[in-house]
């Protein structure tokens, strides 16, 4: 019993993370998205759009001082 109210803490947890962040980044995802990757642990759809964001970001701003 224990187990599972820890289990159900930890990923309310990240649940809670996962939406901070996706507000910081101005990104529209749905509840059922954020549950979705809470539930099957599927972190990379996450991290794959962080790191292409922060690419992005980079190119522009190289772009920007090299003007």
């Amino acid at each position: 019993r224990q187990y599972n109210e820890g289990l159900l803490t930890k990923q309310e947890r990240c649940k809670h993370f996962i939406i901070r962040q996706l507000e910081v980044l101005e990104k529209n995802v749905t509840e059922e998205e954020v549950n979705e990757m809470v539930a099957t642990g599927k972190w990379e759809m996450f991290n794959e759009n962080l790191l292409n964001d922060a690419r992005i970001t980079r190119s522009q701003l190289s772009e920007i001082e090299q003007r």
